[in-house]
Formats: C-alpha cells, sequence, structure tokens
C-alpha cells in the first residue's frame, strides 16, 4: 500500500466485486480469522477424488505407484 497504484487498485478491486470497501485493517483482521477448520471445510467441497488428475512425464514401469498418489486418506 506504498504506491497510489497499489492502493487504488486495492479499492478498485473491493468496490467492482464486493460493492464495499474495507481498510487495510479490516481486511487483515478478516484473514487472521481464518481458522484451520475453516480452510478444511473449503478444501473438502474442492478436493474431491473424482476431480483429481495426475499427468506424469517420462517413462515408468509400474501404474499402481502414481494411482496411489491419488487416493484420499
Amino acid at each position: 500500500m506504498e504506491e497510489s497504484r497499489a492502493v487504488s487498485s486495492f479499492l478498485g478491486i473491493q468496490e467492482l466485486i464486493r460493492g464495499e470497501v474495507q481498510s487495510v485493517d479490516e481486511v487483515i483482521a478478516n484473514i487472521s480469522a481464518v481458522t484451520k477448520e475453516d480452510i478444511k471445510r473449503a478444501a473438502n467441497r474442492v478436493v474431491k477424488p473424482e476431480n483429481l488428475v495426475l499427468a506424469v512425464v517420462g517413462p515408468f514401469n509400474d501404474p499402481k505407484h502414481f494411482e496411489d498418489m491419488l487416493k484420499l486418506d
């Protein structure tokens, strides 16, 4: 927030996306309020076994090794 471009971008994006502008302190407080449980909950909505994809480049002998990487425990 030391350059006018950063300040205008910060304010403009908030206004366009949220329709309101928060102070830097309010944004930091909101970020600090995020808990591990919040992150786990969000990850569980996004990371699902049916959505996992793995690309492998190079020779390999056993696809099982890579298939095991895609399993969620």
